[in-house]
Formats: structure tokens, sequence, C-alpha cells
């Protein structure tokens, strides 16, 4: 039976791995990010440069990176546990690993939080409106206001603190499946009664179904209250579609980064060209996903002609942000998908490499679009602001590789009960 197939020559031992100089370096790629928006943000603030929402602001768009990536994770790792296939098992430890980097969005989502009682200061225009009205002396133009669509709308759902309750629930539910996902996998791999372990594994498929529901759920709550309420009217049911393909490319970029810099080492005589050219063929699907997610949502504001959905495209397709879109369908789709056509590319480790660092930049460049052209520049001021975005990607993202480079040592990179699965092991057996 499956269970008892030997692993012998792929231990547990074997497949650990020493990640410990790379952790060192990406603390201190995060120290550095971290240095760069604090620095950047005190000089622009001490010289009237940007307002205080700028920073919050860029701070958004480092949290809702790592956000994506590592709920991109949670979908990945519930969609193998569900469905199988030698795909989920050369790439489940990194997406374990990502899953578990959870507890540090709650602490990098603190500021977020404060952004949410900053009243003027706030990038969301519902925290202005709402600290607006508690201040409003005027009875007769406060009642107006409140019982307009707009005030409406804040009071019942957008004010600072259900807003709060909303996010505090989104932490808990994601959490718990995530805790739950992670400690069936440890019983399914480590129990030695291997009845136990058959059932843990059954309970796996189960659980992974709950966590696609409540990774799509919880997902389409957050895009809506933590990014698509920068606009003040916009309202789109594709933009939680475009969310998820982020975060799925994102993950997965990152999985795939993780298997081919480990193809010589722990994962020697494992991890083949062909399952690498596979891979590249999923990533190819999730770029032309992407595409199609962005295109239909121009096409429903298009069709709709909605004066309440009109200002997100508008915005964005003006002199100032428009060469943003020509690179994202330059280089995040058409380049990509050019070159992932070729089954010599998909198959070379080191053009792989490249194309999953420049698809992560990518989202990055997407996420920067969803967030920083809802504000007028004329306004705020033209200051190189966005070396705010980059320290918050980059510090919030060393922190996070640091952490995920923990976590990913912890256990065996693959799971060893399982390995006979993979056909170079397979071989090996036979």
């Amino acid at each position: 039976m499956a269970d008892h197939v030997s692993t012998e020559g792929h231990g547990a031992t074997d497949l650990k791995v020493d990640l410990s100089s790379y952790r060192t370096k990406a603390l201190l790629v995060g120290i550095g990010g971290l240095a760069l928006f604090g620095i950047a943000a005190g000089a622009m603030v001490a010289t009237n440069a940007i307002p205080t929402k700028q920073i919050f602001a860029s701070y958004s768009v480092g949290f809702m990176y790592w956000v994506a990536v590592t709920l991109g994770a949670l979908f990945f790792l519930s969609l193998q546990y569900l469905s199988g296939g030698k795909w989920g098992i050369l790439m489940r430890r990194p997406f374990e690993a990502a899953t578990r980097c959870f507890p540090l969005l709650i602490l990098f989502f603190i500021p977020v939080a404060g952004s949410f009682f900053a009243g003027k200061n706030s990038p969301y225009p519902w925290a202005e409106f709402y600290d607006h009205i508690q201040h409003e002396t005027n009875e007769e133009l406060k009642k107006e206001e409140l019982e307009s669509d707009y005030g409406r709308r804040v009071v019942e759902y957008s004010n600072p603190t259900f807003s709060l309750v909303r996010a505090i629930g989104i932490f808990v539910i994601l959490g718990g499946i995530i805790f739950v996902l992670n400690s069936t996998a440890r019983k399914a791999e480590e129990n030695p009664d291997e009845n136990a372990a058959a059932d843990a594994r059954a309970r796996q498929k189960v659980w992974g179904s709950w966590g696609i529901i409540l990774y799509a759920l919880c997902g389409m709550v957050l895009i809506t209250d933590w990014v698509m309420s920068y606009e003040k009217f916009f309202a789109s049911s594709m933009f939680p579609l475009i969310f998820h393909a982020n975060a799925m490319l994102s993950s997965f970029a990152l999985a795939l980064l993780v298997l081919i810099g480990l193809r010589n080492t722990a994962l020697k005589g494992i991890y083949h060209p062909s399952e690498q050219i596979h891979l590249g063929s999923f990533m190819l699907a999730m770029a032309l996903f992407w595409v199609y997610t962005t295109y239909s949502q121009f096409m429903l504001v298009w069709a709709g002609n909605l004066p309440e959905e009109l200002g997100y495209p508008l915005k964005r397709a003006s002199e100032g942000w428009k060469p943003i879109w020509y690179v994202l369908l330059g280089l995040r789709f058409f380049l990509a998908f050019g070159l992932l056509l070729f089954r010599e590319v998909k198959s070379n480790a080191k053009a792989m490499r490249i194309i999953s660092i420049g698809l992560m930049c990518m989202v990055g460049v997407d996420i920067f679009n969803w967030i920083e052209p809802t504000f007028d520049r004329s306004q705020m001021g033209y200051a190189p602001y966005w070396l705010l975005d980059i320290g918050a990607i980059v510090g919030l993202g060393g922190i996070w590789v640091w952490y995920f480079l923990g976590q990913l040592s912890k256990y065996p990179v693959l799971p060893v009960r399982e390995i006979y699965l993979l056909k170079g092991h397979h071989d090996e057996q036979h």
C-alpha cells in the first residue's frame, strides 16, 4: 500500500535545509527597506512635501503586497489538499511556510488599523468623512450629509470601528483555517500510526475545501475594505478576482523560486526539468487569468457607463498614470506570455527564475496602481513619494522572507511519506 512505500535515500534529515545565511540577508534587507521608508517619510513630511495620508497609503501598498502572497499560498495549499497531484507535493512546503507567516500580517496591519482612525490624515475618504461628521456643528448640514447615500453607507458600514471589527474577524477566520491546515498536515506526516495518518490525510480534503471557500469570501471583504474603499464611489464585482489573480501568481512564483533554489541540493534527483515545464505552464495560465479579469472589469465598466464606476479607470488612464498600464501589459502579459509558450524557456532554471522575479515585481506595480492614482497629485505635491512604496514593499518583505525561510527550514522540504508519488523518486525505487 502507499502508506508503506519506502522512502529510503530521501529521509527527513536529508530533506532538511539550512537557510540561516539567507535569513540574515533577508533581515538586513528588511531593516534597510524600513529605514528607507522611515527616513523618506520623515524628510518629506518635515518639508511639507507630502501629507500624512500619503505615508499611510504607501505603507498600504507594501502591506497589501504581502497579504496577497500569504493568502495566495493559502489558496494553493487548500487546493492541493483537496485535489492532490505531484505539483502540490513539490510546492507544499513553500505554501505551508508562507501561510505560517500569517501572524506577521496581524503585526503589519497595526498601522493600517491606525489609519482607520486618523480622521483628515487618513487615506480613506470614508474615515475622513466620518471624522468630519463627528465635528460638524451645523446640525442641519450634518443631518443632510448623514441622510445622503454616502453618509448612510459610512455610518452603517464603513465607519472606523466596524471596519476594525471586520478586519479582526478576517484575521480570526483565516488564522483559524491556516492553523487547522498546518496542524492536520503535521499529523498526516509525523504520526507513527499509519491509520491515524491516513485519517488526517482524509481530513485534509475537507479542510482544503473550507480553505478555498473562506479564502474567497474573506479575500472579497478585505480587498473591498482595504483597497477599493480608497475610491469614494468605486464598485466592481471583478476587483476581488483581480486581487485573487495577483495573490495566486505572486505566491506561485515565490514557491517556484524556492524549488529552483533547492534543485541542486535537497531536491536533487527529485525536481526535474519536466516538472518545471508543467509549473511554467501553470504560471502562464495565471498570467492569462489576470488579463481576463482585468479586461472583464474594463468591459463591465465601459458597458455599464455608471458615474460611480468611471472614476477608477479614468484616473488610471490619464497621462500621468497611463504608462503603468503599458508596463503591466508589456512585461506582465505579452513578454511573459511569449516566453512561457516555449518549453526551452520553461525547462531553463535561470530563465524561470528571472521570469518569476519579474512577475512578482509586476504584481507590486499592479498593487501600486490600485492605490496611488487615487490621490490628486496637484494637491498632494509631486515629491518622490514612490520611495515610500518601495521602502514599504522591501521593508515588510525582508521581515516576511526572514520569517518565511525560518518556517521553511523547520521541516523537510518534501512530505517524506508522499515522495513516492513523484516520478523521479518512483523511477529510483524501481
